[in-house]
C-alpha cells in the first residue's frame, strides 16, 4: 500500500520539527507530502511605473508588496518559485536614438533631400531583456548576452493609425511631403506595434531548489550593443493651460517634445495637475485633466522654427454628443464644457506621459506550495 499522505494547512502544528527530523533530507520529506503547483501570469504595463522616481519606459522597477497599491507594485507575494517563462513583449516602433535623430534633422542632414534613414527598433536583430533578481539562461560572445534574462526577436507587427503621411519623388533631390499632419521627422515612417518572442522557448527553471521569493525587480531593455533604450522625454512637466484658437484645451510644458513620442491620436495620461492661477472652476478642470482614462492629442503647437520640436499640445474639452433626430445643424450636436477657460494663460503644475507608447511585458510564474509551515498539517 502506497503511503501517500495528504495534509491540510495547520499553522500551529508543534509536531512538525520532530516529524521532519525522521527524514534524511528535505527532498525525502517533501516526497511524502502532497505539493501543489500554481501558475500565474504577470503583466507589466509601463504606464503604471513611478516615472517621477526615476523610472522610465525602458528601465524601471517592480515591487512585490501585498497590500501596497502604489505605483510600480504587484499586490502579491511569490514564494518557492520553480519556473519563470517569457510570454510576450509588445512595444511601439521608434527611433533607437531620438535625440540624435532630432540633432541631425535640426542640422539639415536628416531630410527628404537625401536618402539617409536612421535606425529604428524594428531594424535591430534582437533586443535584450534584463531582469535583476532572477537567474539567466543565456551564454554568448559578449557580456550583454551573458547578463540577459531573455533574448527577444521581432516576430510580428500590427498596423495602427498613421499620421506621418508620405512623400513623392519627382526627380533626384526633388521630393514633396504629403499629408504629414503629425509633423514626424520623415514622412512615411513606420508607426507599428511590434510583437517580440524569445529566441528560446526554454523556461528559467529553479531545480532542485526553488527560488525563495520574488523581491524587487529591476527591468531594462537594451540594444544588441548593451545600451539601455531611452526616450527624448520620459514625461512632460506642465506649466500652463489656455483655450486655443480652435476652441481646444492647449497644454504648455517647460521642455520641448517630439511628435515622434507624442503623436496625433495618442492617449496621454496627466497626473497631479493643480491649477495655481486664478480660475473659478479650477477643481472641475483639475478633475477632468487628472482622469485616469486620459485624453487624445489633437494638435501640436508652439513649434521651434526649423525643427520638429514643440512645447505645447491641444486636447478636447469635456463634451457630450447629442443624437436627437430633431437636430438640424452640426454645431447643435454637442455640448462642450470649457470650464470657464478663456484666452489668457492659466498657470498650473503637473506631469503627463504618453500611454500609447508604453510597453507590455508578460511573464508566467510557477510556484510550489511547499513552505514547511503551510505544507505540514493534520493527516486527513
Amino acid at each position: 500500500m502506497t503511503n501517500n499522505r495528504h495534509f491540510v494547512p495547520n499553522f500551529n502544528d508543534v509536531h512538525f520539527q520532530e516529524e521532519y527530523n525522521q527524514y534524511e533530507s528535505l527532498g525525502d520529506f517533501k516526497e511524502d507530502y502532497q505539493t501543489k503547483k500554481e501558475t500565474k501570469v504577470l503583466f507589466f504595463n509601463t504606464k503604471d511605473i513611478n516615472y517621477l522616481a526615476g523610472d522610465n519606459t525602458y528601465n524601471f522597477s517592480i515591487h512585490f508588496s501585498p497590500g501596497n497599491n502604489e505605483l510600480s507594485s504587484i499586490n502579491m507575494t511569490f514564494k518557492n518559485v520553480t519556473r519563470i517563462s517569457f510570454i510576450d513583449f509588445i512595444i511601439r516602433d521608434a527611433y533607437v536614438d531620438l535625440n540624435n535623430a532630432n540633432y541631425l534633422f535640426n542640422k539639415g542632414i536628416l531630410s527628404l533631400s537625401n536618402s539617409i534613414r536612421l535606425e529604428r527598433l524594428s531594424d535591430l536583430p534582437y533586443l535584450i531583456l534584463e531582469i535583476t533578481d532572477i537567474d539567466n539562461i543565456n551564454y554568448g560572445t559578449n557580456n550583454s548576452i551573458n547578463k540577459a534574462s531573455f533574448i527577444l526577436k521581432y516576430d510580428d507587427d500590427k498596423d495602427i493609425r498613421n499620421n506621418t503621411g508620405t512623400f513623392i519623388t519627382y526627380s533626384e533631390g526633388d521630393n514633396l511631403q504629403y499629408k504629414n499632419i503629425n509633423n514626424s521627422l520623415i514622412p512615411e515612417t513606420n508607426n507599428k506595434m511590434l510583437y517580440y518572442k524569445c529566441f528560446s522557448e526554454s523556461p528559467m527553471n529553479y531545480n532542485p531548489t526553488p527560488k525563495g521569493s520574488l523581491k524587487n525587480m529591476k527591468i531594462c531593455i537594451k540594444t544588441p550593443h548593451g545600451k539601455v533604450l531611452h526616450k527624448m522625454n520620459n514625461y512632460l512637466t506642465i506649466t500652463s493651460i489656455i483655450k486655443d484658437s480652435n476652441n481646444l484645451l492647449n497644454i504648455s510644458f517647460n521642455e520641448y517634445f517630439s511628435p515622434e513620442e507624442y503623436s496625433l491620436g495618442d492617449r496621454i495620461i496627466l497626473k497631479n495637475v493643480y491649477v495655481t492661477g486664478s480660475l473659478q472652476r479650477k477643481i472641475d478642470i483639475e478633475t477632468y485633466l487628472n482622469d485616469s482614462n486620459g485624453l487624445l492629442i489633437l494638435s501640436h503647437e508652439d513649434n521651434l522654427a526649423s525643427t520638429k520640436m514643440y512645447k505645447s499640445l491641444s486636447v478636447s474639452f469635456k463634451n457630450y454628443l447629442l443624437k436627437e433626430s430633431s437636430i438640424s445643424s452640426a454645431e447643435n450636436t454637442y455640448i462642450e464644457d470649457n470650464f470657464g477657460l478663456g484666452n489668457s494663460l492659466i498657470t498650473c503644475s503637473g506631469t503627463l506621459i504618453n500611454s500609447s507608447q508604453q510597453i507590455l511585458l508578460g511573464l508566467e510564474i510557477t510556484s510550489e506550495l511547499r513552505d514547511n509551515n503551510l505544507l505540514h498539517g493534520n493527516i486527513v
